[in-house]
């Protein structure tokens, strides 16, 4: 079983913001990897979550329903419920050191700034994680707060340049 977490915070006002790129890399893989978009409420996992099967090994794709701040609840109840390792998740968020268009994975690390990724790594015993850090740094945050701009929305010109970023870092993955 493998668990792909995108990270993001709920709610119609956070939908296009950059810290919601693991929402939408989520929602991308779902609908063009395996033609399927209907995530469901699961409140004990405390995440909307979509069960897939690619070549006989289950996969579920988890959108936590907490805010980004907490991401580490759902990540522990997942592996409690399903009794899993930290090698078989893999958690994809933003990360404003990156330039948008670019992505890195890494199969450990620290959290950094990242306030999502630092609940996860609290709520597990080593940082042995997999995680895709899928940039969203542009040249026009030079005078904005961080907070600020990572819950921006994208432009509308970034937001058509995801499919083609999201493959790139899908690729990645393979």
């Amino acid at each position: 079983m493998k668990v792909i977490i995108g990270l993001g915070n709920p709610g119609k006002k956070y939908l296009t913001t950059r810290h919601n790129i693991g929402f939408l890399f989520l929602d991308w893989l779902a609908q063009t990897q395996y033609s399927e978009k209907n995530f469901s409420n699961n409140k004990k996992l405390q995440a909307e979550t979509l069960e897939l099967n690619d070549n006989n090994q289950k996969i579920i794709l988890a959108k936590p329903t907490t805010f980004m701040n907490l991401s580490g609840d759902c990540f522990s109840k997942i592996k409690n419920y399903y009794d899993l390792e930290n090698k078989d998740f893999l958690i994809v968020y933003d990360d404003i050191d990156i330039d948008f268009g670019d992505s890195r994975f890494r199969e450990k690390g620290s959290g950094g700034t990242h306030n999502g990724m630092r609940s996860i790594l609290k709520h597990s015993d080593s940082n042995d994680i997999p995680r895709l850090r899928l940039g969203v740094n542009n040249t026009h945050r030079q005078h904005q707060e961080l907070s600020d701009f990572v819950l921006s929305n994208f432009s509308k010109d970034e937001l058509k340049q995801l499919s083609e970023i999201f493959l790139e870092a899908y690729k990645k993955l393979i």
